[in-house]
């Protein structure tokens, strides 16, 4: 396996606050309608200021999946996220 199988992570507890404390509105509004449906690419790209990087950042890190042009929180954080 090459380093670009390898899934990108987060280097510190203090980038992954960032990243979450950053994409708050996003996230927030993903994890409301978690049970409803996926998130549409492109509100989710409103959220982040129309910055694809920023949610490429998150997908890479696997905090969101992208399923075509639907995204979703990842599994272990929305299991994070319950137990709130």
């Amino acid at each position: 396996m090459t380093d670009s199988h390898y899934m990108n992570t987060f280097s510190s507890l203090k980038e992954v606050l960032f990243a979450l404390s950053r994409e708050e509105k996003l996230l927030a509004e993903m994890f409301k309608r978690r049970k409803t449906a996926k998130y549409k690419y492109e509100y989710a790209l409103e959220l982040a200021d129309d910055n694809d990087g920023r949610l490429q950042y998150l997908i890479e890190r696997s905090v969101i999946r992208q399923n075509e042009s639907t995204l979703e929180i990842d599994d272990l954080y929305v299991i994070f996220l319950n137990r709130f």
